[in-house]
């Protein structure tokens, strides 16, 4: 009996040793963020890409204490510049705004890609999703989307349909309906959307997928007409404009999207404080004004559905990118 009450005692004592030590360990941690952390942007200053990424720097700034700065690093289609953060140290200070484009279309599209969107990155928080618009100049004798895709169809070799580049979100969305649809187009690529536009309005190119900011101010005084609008349902930003699966191509959306990742490895404590302040910001009024502004929607998602929903876009670009016969580069 004494043998087991001095066990009992001893086994007391171990555990506020180690209670002690957990505690003493955790109080060690630094506090993070104890120094300014960079949000790498992969895109041109003045985007919606930009404008997004600024506008959360400037909350998580006044949230958090510490300075958050927008580093635009443009080039190599987002591709460089991403692959820089996958290779960055995984202590929480250097995040990168990643995109559909970069992390789901370029592993379908490139040979020699210098990152891997699963195993490089920490997913942390989406922040924002746009559609695209379907729109055409007056050339075109259509008045709604089926009656553009019969028309295209009487056509050869259908429309040539402009885009801000192989692989944009644009010519995907032009490829997925052709996938659906069977309406056939020759793809002409830009180097940018604004070009293409401006050539669209002059009457060069009869159609494109163009974003919602982009094509807003040419639908508004009549000089495109707006056919239908590739999310899954109608965007509150646009609500007038049907979307393609309500057109008669149910289940159909292809949307640009925007999140935060980290370098793999970075700590799940981080991850996750980093995803409730940015799902904060995304109920926070003001900055849904600046979402709106650039034609965007607020996009919440947990670090899980993150994941996931990365995994999804993956696959769903191979496959397009596949079906479509766009070779690798």
């Amino acid at each position: 009996m004494k043998f087991i009450r001095l066990a009992g005692r001893y086994f007391r004592v171990l555990i506020i040793f180690c209670m002690a030590s957990l505690v003493g360990t955790l109080n060690a941690q630094p506090k993070w963020p104890d120094r300014p952390v960079k949000l790498i942007v992969p895109f041109p200053v003045a985007g919606p890409a930009d404008a997004i990424a600024r506008a959360l720097t400037e909350k998580l700034t006044q949230k958090l204490g510490q300075p958050f700065i927008v580093e635009n690093r443009p080039g190599g289609g987002g591709d460089t510049a991403t692959a820089l953060v996958a290779k960055a140290a995984a202590d929480g200070y250097t995040l990168v705004l990643g995109a559909g484009a970069t992390l789901a279309v370029s592993p379908a599209l490139s040979k020699h890609l210098a990152y891997d969107s699963i195993r490089d990155f920490a997913p942390v928080a989406t922040l924002a999703t746009a559609p695209n618009i379907l729109v055409i100049n007056d050339s075109v004798k259509a008045n709604s989307l089926k009656e553009f895709i019969a028309l295209a169809k009487t056509k050869q070799d259908g429309f040539s349909f402009a885009s801000g580049g192989k692989g944009s979100s644009g010519h995907m969305s032009a490829e997925l309906l052709r996938s659906v649809s069977g309406m056939p187009f020759v793809h002409v690529p830009y180097k940018g959307q604004a070009q293409a536009l401006t050539d669209m309005v002059g009457g060069h190119i009869p159609a494109m997928f163009a974003t919602l900011t982009g094509a807003r101010e040419f639908i508004a005084t009549g000089k495109l007409r707006a056919l239908a609008i590739t999310s899954p349902v109608r965007s509150q930003l646009a609500s007038e404009i049907p979307t393609v699966s309500e057109s008669g191509y149910p289940g159909f959306q292809n949307t640009s999207w925007w999140g935060v990742l980290a370098p793999s490895g970075t700590s799940a404590a981080i991850v996750k404080s980093l995803n409730l302040e940015i799902t904060s910001i995304l109920n926070d009024p003001e900055f849904r004004k600046t979402l709106a502004i650039y034609g965007t929607e607020p996009f919440p998602m947990t670090t899980d559905q993150f994941s996931e929903f990365l995994r999804s876009e993956i696959e769903r670009a191979a496959k397009l990118v596949q079906s479509a016969g766009i070779p690798k580069e």
